[in-house]
């Protein structure tokens, strides 16, 4: 269960270590990500476990190095595969000499390829530079123990890792495309597209931007963010009035419009409670607008949580709602898992009609939909569900069948997986 970018869970007690010795089996893939452990990106963990379970060896390594006093209870049994190094070492520093001496026209168009952007986006290209040691030690140590394909994770510096790592080796690469990394900045994707072997995006939306960009050679799959599904229907208490949405507190995610949206329905007489589990910068400003709207009681701030207990707080909710919403910096969602997860635990669900949301939330099919930035269309749909049961029953039916046939992990699993087997092969 995804609940927010600053969660706890269980204590980490094991420390990155090495990982494994050198190993050339045709299903072995490197994953680059941003970092490891991330209690916001479960997604990515999930991934990783499925595919490991279909026998896959995936050597995990982050460009930035976390190691957080608790994780999730799934990520201890993946940080034996965990490969990284500080940027300045003996080891990437040796990795730098090793790879200039040997290949000293492609260390230096690599180099080259990161100054290209500094003009453009200079904070994009030192950050970048900053990057390019560790980098470097990730080609030649991928190279060292015959790792034959990287995949990255987010079209932002993960990808740009997988892509200088082809320019040094020429291992090839493949990248998810999720939701900032596309809608905030695009400029930096056209070169990432090109020289990708495929390209894995979460929705069809997402796939439409990708398309404009490329030059129509480069494949690209939608492959949806997975989740697990129980096998049946969980039960439901058509009575609650409790409102949940969990999310990290942040501007794309809207919680301030269903603050007010609780306001409207508290003045038009409707019972209810909410709860919105999460940590983040705006937390303060949110708690601000509840005790400002005289919603102390009424709405809840609980912070970050364990996954089992925000299914605690799923197991007993009337209806689940994130008000998303594209920030003027064009920041949004791309299918956010936590409307997956509620439909998943069999809870109806409110959203707003935004990027990829309405291919998994249809509107009075699979959930309700409101425009963005509309506390009053927001509470009418909540209202809706609240009073209706036929409807929150019907609704929340549909919206876990979508999950069970579109998003369920071990399906997702073998897509990429099959993707990954071809590349090898080939």
């Amino acid at each position: 269960m995804t609940t927010t970018g600053d969660e706890k869970g269980t204590t980490l007690d094991e420390r990155v270590t090495g990982g494994s010795s050198s190993d050339t089996s045709k299903r072995r893939v490197a994953y680059i990500v941003l970092r490891f452990p991330s209690l916001s990106e479960t997604f990515i963990v999930r991934e990783i476990h499925a595919l490991r379970e279909r026998g896959w060896q995936i050597d995990i390594y982050p460009l930035w190095r976390d190691n957080p006093d608790q994780v999730h209870l799934d990520v201890p049994p993946l940080l034996p595969s965990v490969r990284s190094k500080h940027p300045l070492t003996i080891a990437t520093l040796t990795s730098a000499l090793r790879m200039l001496l040997r290949r000293p026209g492609r260390y230096l168009s690599a180099l080259r390829y990161v100054l290209s952007d500094l003009r453009r986006h200079p904070r994009r290209t030192f950050i970048g530079l900053g990057l390019f040691p560790v980098i470097v030690w990730m080609a030649d140590d991928l190279e060292r123990r015959g790792v034959q394909h990287v995949h990255a994770h987010f079209a932002s510096y993960p990808t740009l890792a997988a892509n200088i790592i082809q320019r040094l080796t020429g291992i090839s690469y493949s990248f998810t495309a999720h939701a900032f990394d596309l809608y905030v900045d695009p400029s930096h994707l056209p070169n990432k597209v090109h020289d990708a072997t495929f390209i894995v995006t979460i929705s069809e939306y997402n796939r439409t931007l990708i398309r404009r960009m490329s030059d129509g050679v480069t494949p690209v799959h939608v492959i949806h963010c997975g989740v697990s599904i129980p096998a049946m229907l969980p039960p439901f208490d058509p009575r609650s009035t409790e409102i949940v949405s969990v999310a990290r507190l942040e501007e794309k995610k809207g919680h301030t419009y269903l603050i007010e949206a609780c306001r409207i329905l508290r003045e038009r007489g409707i019972s209810l409670h909410c709860t919105i589990v999460g940590g983040g910068p705006e937390m303060g400003r949110l708690w601000a607008q509840v005790e400002t709207a005289g919603l102390e009681g009424v709405v809840d701030l609980v912070g970050p949580q364990t996954s089992e207990r925000v299914q605690e707080y799923l197991s007993h909710a009337g209806v689940f709602v994130l008000p998303s919403v594209v920030t003027a910096s064009g920041n949004a969602e791309g299918i956010p898992v936590a409307l997956m997860e509620a439909m998943a635990a069999g809870v109806p669900v409110v959203s707003t009609e935004i990027t990829g949301i309405p291919e998994l939330v249809v509107n009075d099919e699979t959930g309700l939909l409101a425009p963005q930035r509309d506390a009053t269309a927001l509470a009418d749909a909540i209202e809706r569900l609240l009073t209706n049961e036929e409807l929150r029953e019907r609704l929340r039916v549909a919206a876990f069948e979508k999950v069970q046939t579109e998003f369920e992990i071990g399906d997702n699993a073998r897509e990429i997986e099959r993707h990954f087997a071809a590349v090898i092969q080939d």
